[in-house]
C-alpha cells in the first residue's frame, strides 16, 4: 500500500516517467491513471518479445517524454482482472490513456524513435492552428517529431477566415472527428490559403465559408463537400481518404492495409543505391517501376473501366520487409515484383510471368476479371515455395540432386528387382529338389 501511494505520489508530480515504468496492479491501477498521460505495457514475464521491449519501455520512461507521459506495466499473469477489463489478447499490447480513459492501442513499429513520435502526436493538439505560410508549409511537406511525411504525407486542412467560431456546430463537429480518429488523423486550420491552394483552380479554395480539403504533395486537392457540423458524414470521408495515394506498408499501416474490402497489390521493390552495378540495376529498375505504378494509379496510364478502383496500391520496401515477402516466394533479389493480396478471403496472386513493370496492367485486368488462379497458403504450396526456392537459389545443386535422387532411386529399384529374381531361381531350385530332380551341383559331380 505505501508503494502504491508513493508511485500515486510520483505520477502526480509528473516524475514517474523520470524514474522507469511503474509497475500497475489492479490495487493502484485506478488511482494512478486517473490522472495526466500513461503509455500502459500490458505483459507476460515469459514473454520474449516483451522482455526486448522492456529496455525501450526504461528508456522512454526516462528521456524519451520529457517527463511529460508516464510508462507503466502490468503484468498480465498476476493482474487477470486488468487484462479482462482492457480485452488484452496479445503479449505485449500497448495502450495509451489520458486522464483515466483508454484513447488507443499502440499498434506501430516499436523502436524507440516510433514510439517517441507516437507520443510527441499523442501530445500534439488534434486540431492546429496555423496562419503562418512557412510554417504551414513545414508542417505539410516536412517530416517532424510528430511524423514521417514519406509514410504519413496526408493532412486535413480547413481554409477558414475566421468564420469558424467557438461552440459552433461545425467546430464542435470538427473537434468530435478529431478526438476520435486522433492520432491517426490532425486537422489543420488556416487562413493561409495561398500556401493550401497553390496552382490549384477549384471553388472550395475561394469560397468565403470554411472549407475542408485533403491535401497531399504533388496530388491534387480534394474537397469535402459534405456539411461540416455532420460529424458522421464528415467522420467517415475523413476515414477513407487518410491513406496517401500509394501507401507505404508497415507496422502503422498493416491494420488498415489488411481492412480494406479492396484487393491489394503489393508493389515490391529494392533500392540498395547506386554503390555497385548489380545495386544500380535494382535501384534503376525499382524506379521506373514505382513511376508506372504512380502512372496507373493517378489515371495517366488506363486500366480497362472499373479495374482500378478494385485494388489499393501499396508500396513494400524489399530489404525491409524481407522475411514477410518471402512467405510468399519473393526474394530480394528478383524484385522489382508484383503481389497481389486479398486479405478478406486469404488468399494472394502471384506474377510469375511479369518482367519488372512490363505487363502489369494486364496482369492486374486478369486478376480484376478472374483469370489468374488464387493461391492459399496451404501445405502444398509451402513445399512447391520451398523447392522453388532452392532451385532459385541454387540451380546447379537443384540440378545435381535431382540426378543424385533419380540414380540413387534406379540403382535401389534395380537392387530390388535383382533379390526378386535370385529368390525365384532358388525357389525353382528347391521345387526340382523336391520333385527329386538333381540340383545343378550334384549334376555337375554326376558328370
Amino acid at each position: 500500500a505505501l508503494a502504491a501511494l508513493l508511485a500515486a505520489a510520483l505520477a502526480r508530480d509528473g516524475h514517474a516517467a523520470k524514474h522507469g515504468v511503474v509497475a500497475l496492479t489492479d490495487e493502484n491501477f485506478d488511482s494512478l491513471v486517473a490522472e495526466g498521460r500513461w503509455l500502459v505495457k500490458f505483459y507476460a514475464p515469459w514473454c520474449g518479445h516483451c522482455k526486448q521491449l522492456a529496455p525501450t519501455m526504461e528508456r522512454l520512461a526516462k528521456e524519451g517524454f520529457d517527463g511529460e507521459i508516464n510508462v507503466g506495466k502490468v503484468d498480465c499473469t498476476q493482474e487477470s482482472n486488468l487484462q479482462s477489463r482492457f480485452n488484452v489478447r496479445g503479449y505485449p499490447t500497448l495502450e495509451y490513456f489520458e486522464n483515466g480513459e483508454k484513447l488507443t492501442t499502440y499498434s506501430g513499429p516499436r523502436d524507440f524513435a516510433s514510439l517517441v513520435a507516437f507520443g510527441s502526436k499523442m501530445k500534439s493538439p488534434s486540431i492546429r492552428y496555423e496562419n503562418d505560410g512557412v510554417a504551414l508549409k513545414r508542417y505539410l511537406t516536412e517530416s517532424s517529431k510528430e511524423r514521417n511525411i514519406d509514410e504519413d504525407s496526408v493532412s486535413f486542412v480547413i481554409l477558414n477566415d475566421d468564420e469558424l467560431v467557438a461552440g459552433s456546430a461545425e467546430l464542435e463537429s470538427i473537434e468530435l472527428v478529431a478526438s476520435n480518429l486522433r492520432p491517426d488523423v490532425t486537422f489543420v486550420i488556416t487562413s493561409a490559403r495561398e500556401v493550401v491552394c497553390e496552382g490549384a483552380k477549384i471553388e472550395a479554395c475561394s469560397s468565403s465559408r470554411p472549407r475542408l480539403v485533403r491535401y497531399e504533395p504533388r496530388q491534387p486537392l480534394r474537397v469535402y463537400e459534405g456539411e461540416l457540423s455532420d460529424s458522421v458524414e464528415l467522420q467517415i470521408w475523413v476515414s477513407q481518404n487518410r491513406l496517401p495515394l500509394i501507401p507505404t506498408f508497415g507496422m502503422s499501416t498493416y491494420q488498415e492495409i489488411s481492412r480494406q474490402d479492396k484487393l491489394v497489390v503489393f508493389c515490391a521493390f529494392y533500392k540498395p543505391g547506386m554503390q555497385s552495378y548489380k545495386g544500380r540495376l535494382h535501384t534503376i529498375a525499382s524506379d521506373a517501376y514505382l513511376n508506372k505504378v504512380t502512372k496507373i494509379v493517378s489515371g495517366e496510364i488506363a486500366l480497362p473501366p472499373g479495374v482500378r478502383d478494385r485494388f489499393l496500391f501499396v508500396r513494400i520496401d524489399g530489404a525491409k520487409w524481407a522475411s514477410y515477402l518471402s512467405n510468399y516466394n519473393l526474394e530480394v533479389l528478383d524484385l522489382p515484383l508484383t503481389l497481389v493480396m486479398d486479405y478478406q478471403n486469404q488468399r494472394f496472386y502471384e506474377d510469375q510471368d511479369i518482367e519488372r513493370a512490363i505487363g502489369l496492367e494486364a496482369f492486374l485486368t486478369k486478376v480484376a476479371n478472374g483469370e489468374v488462379e488464387a493461391q492459399t497458403l496451404d501445405w502444398i504450396h509451402s513445399i512447391k515455395w520451398y523447392f522453388r526456392a532452392f532451385i532459385r537459389g541454387m540451380p546447379l545443386s537443384g540440378i545435381i540432386a535431382f540426378f543424385v535422387v533419380m540414380i540413387v532411386g534406379m540403382f535401389t529399384y534395380l537392387l530390388c528387382v535383382s533379390d526378386f529374381d535370385v529368390a525365384d531361381d532358388l525357389g525353382e531350385e528347391e521345387a526340382s529338389a523336391e520333385a527329386g530332380a538333381p540340383k545343378a551341383s550334384e549334376a555337375k559331380k554326376a558328370d
